[in-house]
This record gives structure tokens, sequence and C-alpha cells, in this order.
């Protein structure tokens, strides 16, 4: 069912990928289990890097309900 066009909500593309990273206590480097935005690897690990061809592009709501 689709709803007027004033009443739906405006989508951004957000980019989330896996990360390779490193564990703080063990210095052992791991691929993260789930896709995140980079803002979101950079914090947990400031050396973070893709992992290639993980790339998804996923539609979000601008505003939450």
């Amino acid at each position: 069912m689709s709803q007027p066009a004033d009443t739906m909500a405006t989508m951004n593309t957000i980019e989330l990928w896996l990360w390779r990273v490193t564990d703080p206590v063990s210095h052992r480097c791991y691929v993260t289990r789930y896709r995140m935005t980079e803002a979101d690897a950079l914090d947990l690990d400031p050396a973070a890097e893709r992992v290639p061809g993980s790339q998804e592009l996923r539609q979000v709501p601008t505003d939450p309900m």
C-alpha cells in the first residue's frame, strides 16, 4: 500500500561495510561481524580498513518517527 507523497518520509542512502579492525585487548586483527558506517568503524579502531566487496547501500528515513 503506498502513501500519499506529502506523508512519505524522505529517504537517505547510507553506506555500510565490513571492516578489518584490531582488538584493543588481544591486539588481534579481525573482520567485523556486522556492517557499519565509516564513522562507527573509526570510533572502534582509528586504523580500521574496509573489506573490499562488502559494501551495502541502505535506504533509511531522514526523520525518525
